[in-house]
This record gives structure tokens, sequence and C-alpha cells, in this order.
């Protein structure tokens, strides 16, 4: 199972790792490609053995754990969406989350 460590070694580039799997001093940005590694670890995750990816959403709080320019973001917008939720942007936490029903409810 790779790890963000695999992803440094493979590319040798530490800036781009950090980028998309720590975050900057500010913490991880909702509106980048990045990924909220530390969250995801923290949440229990692992990466699925067949993709090697890991969830979109933390299971404790529906926080979605990608930026916004991440490639992935509108496949999973469309499946909270097949599953009766809405991924909104909550700016007292400055995040989006994954809430059922939603602004369509």
């Amino acid at each position: 199972m790779p790890s963000p460590l695999d992803f440094l070694h493979r590319n040798n580039n530490q800036d781009e790792w950090a980028k998309r799997y720590v975050g900057n001093k500010m913490g991880f940005n909702p509106e980048s490609s990045g990924y909220d590694m530390q969250t995801a670890l923290a949440a229990g995750l692992e990466r699925d053995e067949e993709t090697g990816h890991m969830g979109s959403l933390d299971p404790r709080t529906g926080m979605v754990l990608k930026g916004r320019q991440h490639e992935s973001w509108n496949p999973m917008a469309q499946t909270e969406m097949s599953l009766g939720n809405t991924v909104e942007y909550d700016p007292d936490k400055g995040r989006y989350f994954s809430v059922q029903g939603g602004m369509y409810e």
C-alpha cells in the first residue's frame, strides 16, 4: 500500500509532496488540488487495496478531505448528490462538508 512518502521518493519532489499531502503552514487549503492526509489518517482511513485511493469524506464528520481543484472532486460531489446529500461550504469551519439533504431538501 503506497504512502505519501512513496510519492516523495518516486518523484523526489518535497515541495510537491508537501503541497498535496501536508498543506502549508496555515493548514490544508480546501480550494486546492490537495488532499487532507492528516485528517484522513486521524479518522482511521486506509488506502483501497485496488485503487490506492483513500476516502473523500471524514466518516466522523462528513468533512470533505480533498480540495475543490482535486481531480476527483466532481465525481465525489456527484456521488454525494446521488445519495441525497449536498456538498456545502461551512464558513465558520473553513471547510466543505457533505450534508444530508442540504440545500436541496
